[in-house]
Order: C-alpha cells, then structure tokens, then sequence
C-alpha cells in the first residue's frame, strides 16, 4: 500500500536582529551602517544642545529609529497621516501648536494651575526627532492666543491676553568648541488691551522689526533690536485677528472680525531715502493697497498658498476660503469644517506643491 500526504511547505526565513537559534533564522542588523552612523552623529548634536537628553533611554530611541527610517525630501509631497505617531501630554490642554520652520522643534502653548484660581501660560520646546521637552519658557499670566517663529528657527513670539507680545530667543552660539544653546526672554512689548496676533518681518534688518494685531483694530509696527514702538498703522473697523507676511517681506495680510481681509505694501524697500530714524516716515511706510470682504464674520487665520498674491483665510462660521488678490475675489469655498464658537487655525503642508491643507474642527477631527 502506498499512502500519499500533503507535506507541509517549508518555513520562510525571518530576518532578527540578535543570534539566530533555529535554521529558519537570518541574522541581519534593523538599520544599515550609514542610518546608524546618522544616530550617532544626531545624540552628539542633542547632548550638546540638551543636556537632559538620555540616549539610552528606550522610548526615546524607538521615535528615533522612527525618524530615521522616513525622512521626506523636500522635492516629495506629503502624505495623509495614517496613525498616531507619538502624544505629548499636558495637565490642561495644549492652546495653540507651531513647527520651527526647519521642522526640528515643536512650540506648544500650554497652561498649569499654580494656586487656587491663578494660572500660568508657559511654552514648551520640545525636539521633534524624539519628543524630549528641550526648554520650557514660563510666558504669560492670561491665555496665549498665538505663537509664530523666525525665519531662522531661533526665536519664538508669543501674543496673549494679558496685553503683551514677547520674543524668547534659541540661539546657538560656539563656546570652546561646542554649540550651546542660549535660551532667554528677549523683549516684551506693552499693549493696552488683548493682543491676538504678532510676527516677525522675514527680511528687515535695519532695524529688525515686529508687528503686531490688537483688539483695538490697530497694527503696531515695533523695533525687535529695542522693543521700541516706531508706528501704528491707520486703525482697521474692529480688532486684527491674523497677520501674514509675503516670504519677501514686500508685503503682508491682515483679517479682522468683520471678515475683511487687508493687503498692506511695505514702502521702505522702494523708498532708498527712508530714514529709519525719521519717526514720522514710519507712519507712512506701510500703506494699504486693497481690502475684500470675504465673509461679514471673523476671521481666524491667513496663510500664502502657493502665490505671492493668493491667500487662504480661515473664518469662523463659514469654512475656508482661496482668495486671489489680483483679481479682487473669492476663488473657492473649502466646506466641511465645523467652527462657531472658537479661535481654530489651519496649517499649509510643507512640500513644494503645497498639496495639502489641514484645519481644525469643533467636531474632533481635523
């Protein structure tokens, strides 16, 4: 008799990463000499940059190893998140969030109740390759309202209710032959109410300079070098909400809580003969070269999409919209987000195309 069985198919050869112990196993290393080559090199920048950083610290090194396995190169578009990749936990909420242009840090606004009915507003640094908190700067005593960075990834600026706008600085500075990170308060610019946004000018330098939007409807123009304040631009119809600067720094947007949305010119690059100690050429400076009403409700947030003179705006009550300022008009109308009550941003991916754009919602979801 002859009796005929399936056999079983042989088994397939898994690659580990410590000795093999059985004939199926293949002893291969989790990363190649160049991506270990690139961790070791990235632990001795964060240990000189952080000293509270633990490299053997085993949660720490698995984001790590995240990180280095996928890197986007910035010819590649962005992809649609699909998991949650790490949390960052806080006592109260986090108010509002903002990447250093560079992507290696993350600046979250945060509050800690420190006595019965008394809290603090502070921001945290945290590094991006691993989530380890890099600094935390104990900023306001009323609620943060927004945060922006330089161009350079070096300083931070934080607008609040409690009628200031102040810069902390980052800046890393060579001391016997090893970076050291200088971590200060660098100014603070009084107000005389709430002041809901502030941002950097990205290309003056003489003197460097800040602007500001208030609950009084006025644009502030202030010296970063001395905190001195230089102008205040003619007075909008009610309080300036959101302020974006052109990446040339030739001109910028404002959105106000009626819905319009400004477009201001930068005179100074123009004018060789601007005196910047003249304290009434300051006045005249930047001058207002078109205003559309987008939608007679506030307006949240403006961001540059793609185009010196294309914008998008956030406004509460209506979703977003594409608003082309060379033709004076509304392009298109991004539906499906829910936002009535509260102050919610939106983000611009950071790929090339700028392929995406990523708002908040008062339903949970973004």
């Amino acid at each position: 008799n002859v009796r005929v069985s399936p056999a079983p198919s042989p088994k397939p050869k898994y690659a580990i990463g410590s000795r093999p112990m059985f004939p199926t196993e293949v002893e291969k290393g989790r990363l190649n000499y160049h991506q270990i080559q690139e961790a070791a090199l990235r632990d001795q920048r964060r240990q000189a940059s952080n000293p509270g950083y633990d490299s053997n610290n085993e949660a720490q090194n698995k984001i790590s190893i995240r990180a280095i396995r996928r890197k986007r190169e910035r010819y590649e578009r962005c992809v649609v998140p699909t998991h949650v990749a790490a949390k960052i936990r806080q006592d109260e909420g986090c108010h509002v969030l903002k990447f250093s242009p560079d992507g290696k840090y993350l600046a979250v606004a945060s509050s800690h109740t420190v006595m019965k009915d008394r809290k603090l507003f502070s921001i945290q640094v945290f590094f991006t390759s691993n989530l380890s908190l890099c600094h935390t700067f104990v900023a306001h005593h009323e609620l943060i309202y927004d945060l922006k960075w330089d161009a350079q990834s070096e300083s931070i600026i934080s607008s609040s209710a409690d009628h200031t706008a102040r810069v902390f600085s980052m800046q890393l500075r060579l001391s016997d032959g090893m970076h050291v990170r200088d971590l200060n308060h660098e100014i603070s610019l009084q107000h005389t109410t709430w002041v809901y946004t502030a941002c950097f000018h990205p290309t003056a330098t003489s003197p460097r300079l800040i602007l500001t939007g208030a609950h009084d409807g006025y644009i502030r123009v202030w010296s970063r070098d001395n905190g001195d304040l230089l102008a205040r631009l003619p007075k909008r119809l009610e309080s300036v909400n959101s302020i974006a600067f052109a990446p040339n720094g030739r001109n910028f947007y404002s959105g106000d809580s009626v819905g319009t949305l400004t477009s201001w010119r930068d005179t100074g690059f123009d004018d060789e003969k601007f005196d910047p100690d003249d304290a009434m050429a300051w006045a005249t400076r930047f001058i207002v070269t078109l205003s559309i009403v987008v939608e007679k409700k506030p307006i949240n947030c403006v961001r540059f999409f793609k185009h010196p003179e294309r914008v998008v705006v956030y406004v509460r009550g209506g979703g977003l919209y594409l608003v082309s300022m060379l033709r004076n008009q509304v392009r298109k109308h991004f539906q499906g987000v829910e936002c009535r009550l509260n102050r919610l941003r939106f983000a611009v991916s950071p790929d090339d195309e700028q392929s995406f754009l990523i708002a908040g919602s008062e339903d949970g979801k973004a």
